[in-house]
């Protein structure tokens, strides 16, 4: 019927502009007559029309007028990451004249904030927008400023929304600048920022196309990491709530400026495992895909705004966020490394390799490396943590290790550094003095950064750092652990003259802090004299019935928990500790994470401990993992030990949970 039709009237014959037009009339009429097109194919009649007429597209233009008056301010002058990135859209910056501001077009106020300091409106044509008055305001608590709607209001073109005293800001100390975004951008074909420095309330700012650039090229929507990303923001307060944001690895961390507006019980109705309230922060777990949502939210790599303010948060909960941040990055390659140590364990106790072949050498090199130049590891994830120069803690780090230094442990006479005696020790593996280190680079790096001229950072900041802090952590942080690690032996050799039981309990009750710090090896010689002497040591005995509570930890986590990252922890982790003795994957990868798990294993140490003395356990090895259990006698008692070494943790695990961040 329709080829018919257009047969009959030559519709497509050349024609002057007036004919085309009736002819195209005419074609309408006919095809409502006949009713031969659904609305789906009308649509797709329309596209192909338009094709027909050239293959242009149809982009619709509007403008977008300012919402105040004003001069505007280069972005790159604006005292702001966020704001001067333009992360949450185009954005334009506007020293305000009359500090009033009025609706650019007719609206709905998506967001208006308790303090005043912000506005969100909705535009019939679909644009949002956000005006930010000055930079940080949100401290003010609303003080000079005057809000004449409330969020849900729709008003009308030129309503006054709000007044505000930007004298009064500044005397602040607060830049008054406004900011003004368009925070809904990727929804149309591109959002132009106009050029336009004197700006009134006729001034259009933003020239917005929208088009079917999205339809046609197939543009992605909005994935699901994404929109979780963009509601989890909306649940918060968005950007002008947050200090920091920062991830690990299942959960996102927000430190808020005002925790009282978050939207908790929407929060959890999104796809998140669990929102916790805890050290200062509000954590909304997510799992392993964490960094995927991480990277939608818009702040730096090190989660700051530009516009962070500080808050007070307990010693305690500050160290341990400073010990979990820095650990948690190693956890990975701990495991992965545990795993080949545990590997070279089962190779040689099967015989299938001997302790001198190259391949086992080689791989000894892969499980060995993670642990022996902890030092270097660790103070590059300190520094990262601590926002300073990852490469200079890295040479902080190797400097302890580097043969020449190391080599002067058996140079003949006195070491000394500028007449100071030195005290050389082996600080592989160790961790107290590369953390005492990197906080004395944090000291020394931001107050040379304070002091000298910024063009002469790049060099003397590295520099000074490292002729500063390598010979303070050789003669302080270093001797610091081995005059604390001989005081610690002394002790303990005073304690197992007295009680088997109380030097168990004791002893395995704060190993774990002993290995952390590095002081276990002053102990060794302790063992190893006692092994000589008599052929057996009773203080290895009860340890190693304290190693296996990592194991303990590790089957409790993976019973109790929920998050699939932390179940891959603990399966990961256990293997090692369970073939050769290695905790080090559980040690940092949930006991320092977690509170309660920490607590749980100390109590849990100090019992096995004590039962181990009690009952007489001893070793003939310094020797740990399934493959060694013979080397302890009686092996019966033994064996009673390390069933009560794994029941004990697991079961506390599964009835108290992991603590703060629990499951």
């Amino acid at each position: 019927m329709f080829t018919l039709t257009c047969q009959t009237y030559n519709i497509f014959e050349p024609h002057n502009k007036e004919d085309f037009i009736i002819k195209i009339q005419i074609l309408i009429i006919l095809c409502q007559t006949f009713d031969i097109f659904e609305k789906k194919r009308i649509l797709n009649f329309g596209k192909a029309f338009k094709k027909i007429l050239g293959g242009t597209r149809m982009l619709n233009k509007f403008s977008v007028v300012s919402p105040i008056k004003g001069e505007r301010i280069c972005l790159d002058e604006v005292k702001d990451d966020l704001f001067r990135s333009s992360v949450m859209g185009p954005t334009v910056a506007i020293d305000a004249q009359d500090c009033m501001l009025y609706a650019p077009e007719d609206a709905v106020m998506s967001v208006v904030f308790d303090t005043a300091h912000a506005y969100g409106l909705k535009f019939k044509n679909g644009v949002e927008m956000l005006v930010h008055i000055g930079i940080n305001t949100v401290e003010l608590n609303g003080e000079g400023f005057e809000a004449f709607v409330k969020q849900g209001d729709s008003v009308k073109k030129g309503t006054l929304l709000a007044k505000f005293d930007k004298e009064l800001i500044a005397s602040k100390g607060i830049d008054p600048t406004v900011m003004v975004v368009i925070t809904n951008a990727a929804q149309f074909e591109n959002v132009i920022v106009k050029d336009a420095d004197l700006i009134d309330l006729h001034t259009a700012v933003f020239e917005v196309i929208e088009g079917e650039v999205k339809e046609k090229k197939g543009n992605k929507k909005m994935n699901k990491n994404e929109q979780l990303a963009k509601d989890i923001l909306t649940c918060v307060g968005g950007y002008e709530n947050i200090n920091k944001v920062t991830h690990c690895s299942t959960r996102l961390r927000f430190n808020l400026k005002d925790e009282t507006i978050v939207k908790e019980a929407e929060l959890k109705k999104l796809n998140v495992l669990k929102v916790i309230q805890a050290g200062g922060q509000y954590q909304v777990v997510i799992g392993p895909e964490v960094s995927n949502v991480f990277k939608y939210i818009g702040f730096n790599d090190n989660g700051t705004s530009g516009s962070e303010t500080k808050e007070k948060v307990s010693p305690v909960n500050k160290v341990f966020d400073i010990i979990s941040g820095s650990f948690s990055p190693l956890i990975p390659v701990f495991c992965g490394a545990g795993l080949i140590k545990a590997l070279c364990a089962v190779l040689t106790m099967l015989n299938i390799l001997q302790t001198t072949d190259s391949t086992y050498l080689i791989l000894s090199a892969a499980g060995n490396s993670v642990f022996y130049f902890l030092p270097i590891l660790l103070g590059v994830s300190i520094a990262k943590k601590l926002n300073l120069n990852p490469y200079v803690a890295a040479a902080i780090g190797a400097a302890l290790m580097e043969p020449n230094f190391t080599g002067l442990a058996s140079a003949e006479g006195a070491v000394t550094f500028a007449g100071i005696p030195v005290m050389v020790s082996d600080y592989s593996s160790s961790v107290l003095p590369i953390f005492g280190a990197v906080i004395m680079l944090y000291v020394v790096e931001n107050l040379l950064k304070k002091y000298l001229p910024a063009d002469v950072h790049i060099i003397f900041v590295p520099f000074l750092s490292l002729l500063i802090v390598v010979p303070l952590t050789i003669l302080i942080f270093g001797p610091f652990g081995i005059y604390l690690g001989n005081a610690l032996a002394a002790f303990i050799s005073f304690i197992m003259g007295k009680s088997a039981i109380l030097t168990g309990a004791i002893v395995a009750g704060i190993w774990l802090f002993v290995v952390v710090l590095g002081l276990h090896w002053a102990i060794i010689p302790i063992m190893i004299n006692n092994m000589a002497l008599n052929g057996s040591d009773p203080l290895m005995g009860v340890l190693q019935g304290a190693s296996w509570v990592v194991c303990g930890i590790a089957i409790g986590t993976f019973l109790k928990t929920k998050d699939t990252r932390l179940k891959e922890v603990a399966i990961s982790g256990f293997i090692p500790a369970f073939l050769s003795g290695i905790s080090e994957p559980i040690l940092y990868g949930i006991l320092f994470r977690y509170k309660r798990t920490l607590v749980i294993s100390v109590i849990s140490m100090a019992v096995c401990g004590a039962l181990g003395g009690m009952i007489g356990v001893a070793a003939t090895q310094l020797a740990g993992g399934i493959f060694t259990v013979f080397t302890y006698i009686p092996i019966i008692n033994y064996i009673i030990v390390i069933l009560v070494a794994i029941i004990l943790p697991a079961v506390l695990i599964m009835i108290f949970g992991l603590g703060e961040e629990a499951e």
